[in-house]
C-alpha cells in the first residue's frame, strides 16, 4: 500500500506527541499538571492514529465509523487539556481558587461525559462526514440542532474556561524568567482554541464551509511547543532535579526550594505541617512569606555572595519564628544549585534548635548563677579569713607579753602552755593566710599572657634557693616552651610541686626532674610532668592528696598546711588543664602530670 507524506507526517507526529508527553511526566511524576498533560498527549496520540487511517479510507461508512471513534478519543484528549489547565493554574494561585471558579470547573467537567457517551454511543454526532474534493474527509453541519447548539455552547465554555485558567499561571507567576513563557502558552492555547472553535462551528454552520478531520498540523505544533515550554519551565525553576524533591520530602527537617530570586518552587512536607499550610500556598511566593523580612535582609546578601565565590559553597543562617504560640529557632544551611557553571537557585535546610536554645539558655543563668555563688563565696573566705587574723594576732601579741613579762614566775608546765599557745596560733595563721591564697585564685581577672617558662623557673628556684641549699636537692629541667597563662600562678604552680618534692623526701640529695612534650590537640596543649624521689603516694590517696587541708602524715612529721596541692589543682584548672600523680616507673617517689595550653582561652572556670 502506497503511503502519501502526509500519511507518514501524520505518523510521525503521532510518536513525537506521545514522546513529548512522556517527557513532561517523567520530569515531575508527583504534580497532577503533568500527569493530564501526558494523558492529553495520549489521547491526542491516539487521535493521529485515527488521522493516519482515515488517510486511507476510501468509503463513507468505513470514514464515520473511524470518525466516530476519533471523536470520542478527541473529546478524552479535550477533557485531559480541561484538567491540564486547571491544575496549572491551581500550582501559580497564591491561594485557593474561588467558589465561583471551583464550581464552574466541576461544572463543566461534568458535562464531558454527556458528550462523549453521545458522540460514542448515539446517532447525536458532532456534524456530518463528507468526501472532500481532494479526496480527503473532513465534517459539515447544514443547520443546527437542538444538540449542536447543546454542544456548541458546552464547547464555547470548556474552551474558555480553559484559556481563562491558563492566564492565572501566567497573571500570578513572579518568575520574570517565565513569565514570558507562560504568557505563550495562553496566546498558543487562546488562537488554537478558537480557531477550532470557529472552524468547526461557526464557517461549516453559518458559510458551509467543510472542515477537514485531519488537524495534524496545529495538533503537533501545540503539543510540541507546550511540552516543550513546560520542560523549560522545570529548567528555568530549577525544579528539574529530580532527586531534590523525594530527598526534601523524606527529610524531618525544614526543606525549601528556590530560583535566583527567592522565588519558593517546592517546600518539604515537613515545613508545611509545622506551618499548618498547603504547599500550593507557598508556591511561587518570596521566600520572606516564611521568614520575617527584617530576619531575612540581614542574610540576603551573605546568600548572593555564595554565587560569586563559590569556595563557600554553603552559608548558615539562624531565624527566630513564632508558630502559634510558640517562639522557634531555626538554623537554615542554604546550598546554591549550580548547573553548567550557573546558579540556578538555592536549597534551604532547617534544623529546628529550640530545644538546643533552650538547653543553652538555662545552661547560661546556671552558669551565671554558679558564677556569682562562686564570687560570693570567694568574698566571704577572703573576708571571714582576714577578719579572724586580727584575733589569732592577738592572741599571739599577748602570748608574747605574758612570756616576756611573767615567764620567770611560771614553773615549767606553765611556759610549755605557752609555748604550745603560740605555736598553734602560728599555725592558725598559715592556715588563714592559705585560705586566703586559694580565696584570691580566680577571684580577680587571670593575667593572660605569653609566659617563658624558662624564665618562671629561674625565679621559682632562686626564691626557693635556701631551701634547695639546706636540703642538698637537685632541680633539673631542659629548655621549656612558651604557654598562655597567669605568670604569678605559674610559679606558684612549679614552686608548689617543686617544695612538695623536695620536702616529702627521706633521700640524702632530694632530685626533681621536670620535662615537657607537646601534645597533639586542637589547643595546642604541653604535658609537663615534675619527678621527684621521694615517699611517693599510695593509689587509694592520689585524689585524696588534692583536697584542701587533705594531709597524708601527722603534722609534726612534715610541715605544711595542707593546702599547697589544691592551690596546684586550682591553678592548672584555671588555665583550662588536668593534673594527676602516678608512681615513678623508672625509680621510687611520684610523677606529677599536667597539661597547659599554647594558646589563649578565657572562659574557663574563672569565669564560670
Amino acid at each position: 500500500m502506497h503511503h502519501s507524506l502526509e500519511s507518514w507526517l501524520t505518523l510521525f507526529s503521532s510518536i513525537a506527541i506521545l514522546l513529548m508527553g512522556m517527557r513532561v511526566y517523567f520530569l515531575d511524576t508527583t504534580q497532577r499538571v503533568n500527569f493530564w498533560f501526558m494523558l492529553a498527549a495520549f489521547f491526542l496520540f491516539i487521535q493521529n492514529l485515527c488521522f493516519y487511517e482515515m488517510l486511507e479510507i476510501e468509503t463513507l461508512a468505513v470514514a464515520r465509523k473511524m470518525r466516530t471513534f476519533q471523536e470520542t478519543v478527541w473529546n478524552l484528549a479535550a477533557m485531559s487539556i480541561y484538567m491540564t489547565t486547571w491544575y496549572y493554574a491551581k500550582k501559580y494561585m497564591p491561594s485557593r481558587p474561588s467558589r465561583i471558579q471551583t464550581y464552574f470547573f466541576w461544572f463543566i467537567l461534568s458535562l464531558f461525559p454527556v458528550f462523549i457517551f453521545l458522540e460514542a454511543c448515539t446517532p447525536y454526532g458532532h456534524g456530518e462526514v463528507v468526501a472532500m474534493g481532494n479526496g480527503k474527509w473532513g465534517i459539515i453541519i447544514h443547520h443546527y440542532k437542538i444538540h449542536d447548539w447543546f454542544r456548541a455552547v458546552w464547547v464555547f465554555l470548556s474552551y474558555a474556561a480553559g484559556i481563562y485558567f491558563s492566564t492565572q499561571a501566567y497573571i500570578h507567576n513572579r518568575n520574570e524568567k517565565t513569565k514570558k513563557g507562560h504568557l505563550w502558552i495562553v496566546l498558543l492555547l487562546g488562537v488554537i482554541l478558537t480557531v477550532t472553535f470557529i472552524q468547526n462551528y461557526i464557517l461549516t454552520a453559518v458559510f458551509g464551509i467543510i472542515s477537514p478531520i485531519n488537524e495534524t498540523g496545529s495538533v503537533i505544533f501545540a503539543i510540541i511547543v507546550v511540552g516543550m515550554m513546560f520542560s523549560n519551565f522545570r529548567l528555568f525553576e530549577v525544579r528539574s532535579e529530580y532527586a531534590i524533591n523525594n530527598i526534601l520530602n523524606t527529610m524531618t527537617n525544614w526543606g525549601i526550594l528556590t530560583d535566583t530570586h527567592f522565588q519558593i518552587q517546592l517546600v518539604n512536607k515537613s515545613l508545611v505541617q509545622a506551618l499548618g499550610k498547603r504547599e500550593i500556598d507557598f508556591l511561587n511566593m518570596h521566600i520572606t512569606s516564611i521568614f520575617p523580612s527584617e530576619q531575612w535582609d540581614v542574610h540576603e546578601q551573605s546568600i548572593l555572595a555564595i554565587s560569586t565565590d563559590m569556595k563557600d559553597s554553603q552559608y548558615q543562617c539562624e531565624f527566630r519564628l513564632q508558630l502559634n504560640s510558640k517562639i522557634v529557632d531555626l538554623l537554615f544551611t542554604a546550598t546554591p544549585i549550580v548547573r553548567n557553571k550557573l546558579v540556578r537557585g538555592y536549597v534551604f535546610v532547617g534544623t529546628d534548635l529550640t530545644v538546643f536554645k533552650e538547653s543553652a539558655r538555662r545552661i547560661e543563668a546556671y552558669a551565671q548563677q554558679l558564677e556569682r555563688s562562686n564570687e560570693a563565696l570567694e568574698r566571704f573566705a577572703y573576708i571571714a579569713s582576714h577578719d579572724l587574723k586580727e584575733p589569732i594576732r592577738n592572741i599571739g601579741n599577748f602570748t608574747g607579753l605574758i612570756k616576756k613579762r611573767y615567764g620567770d614566775k611560771l614553773d615549767e608546765s606553765g611556759r610549755e602552755y605557752l609555748a604550745f599557745i603560740q605555736q598553734s596560733a602560728k599555725g592558725m595563721d598559715a592556715l588563714i593566710d592559705a585560705v586566703m591564697a586559694v580565696s584570691r585564685l580566680g577571684q580577680d581577672a587571670m593575667n593572660w599572657v605569653k609566659v617563658d617558662l624558662n624564665i618562671v623557673l629561674e625565679d621559682t628556684i632562686k626564691g626557693l634557693d635556701g631551701f634547695i641549699r639546706d636540703r642538698q636537692a637537685i632541680v633539673e629541667y631542659s629548655k621549656m616552651p612558651m604557654v598562655q597563662g597567669d605568670p604569678y600562678m605559674l610559679k606558684q604552680l612549679f614552686q608548689n610541686l617543686i617544695e612538695n618534692g623536695i620536702k616529702y623526701n627521706t633521700a640524702a640529695h632530694p632530685q626533681i626532674q621536670i620535662y615537657w612534650k607537646k601534645m597533639d590537640d586542637e589547643k595546642g596543649s604541653y604535658k609537663f610532668t615534675v619527678n621527684d624521689n621521694g615517699i611517693g603516694v599510695e593509689e587509694e590517696y592520689r585524689e585524696h592528696i588534692f583536697e584542701m587541708f587533705k594531709r597524708l602524715h601527722p603534722r609534726g612529721e612534715y610541715e605544711g598546711t595542707g593546702i599547697g596541692l589544691a592551690i596546684c589543682r586550682r591553678i592548672v584548672e584555671l588555665h583550662n588543664g588536668e593534673i594527676s600523680v602516678r608512681d615513678n616507673k623508672s625509680s621510687v617517689g611520684s610523677v606529677f602530670c599536667f597539661t597547659l595550653s599554647s594558646k589563649p582561652d578565657h572562659s574557663y572556670f574563672s569565669h564560670i
